[in-house]
């Protein structure tokens, strides 16, 4: 793949601007090695070597995410409640280790 500025990324033949482009666009590209699951339309990270998260159209290490970030990504669409310090999920229910709703 090309070696595109910062904030591009590399998508049909050409350098093209990632905030312009929607999640399903850049999942599956080169800068975000990952594969979009089409039946509850989110961008699926890689769990290995690194378990991994999208977060602003990005696969980043769940280490490095909180899991109230986490759980109003677009990757779940949840909504965090301080309370009880847990995602509430709109579908699944909330894994705390892969930061995601199931």
């Amino acid at each position: 793949s090309c070696d595109c500025p910062t904030g591009h990324v590399w998508l049909g033949e050409r350098c093209q601007v990632r905030e312009r482009l929607t999640s399903k666009e850049i999942c599956e590209t080169a800068y975000a090695p990952a594969r979009w699951d089409t039946v509850r339309r989110r961008c699926l990270c890689p769990s290995e070597p690194v378990s991994t998260v999208w977060i602003d159209q990005e696969c980043r290490a769940v280490s490095v995410v909180s899991e109230a970030v986490a759980c109003s990504a677009e990757a779940n669409g949840g909504r965090w409640n301080q309370d009880l310090a847990t995602c509430v999920c709109g579908a699944g229910k909330w894994d705390r280790a892969a930061r995601l709703c199931r």
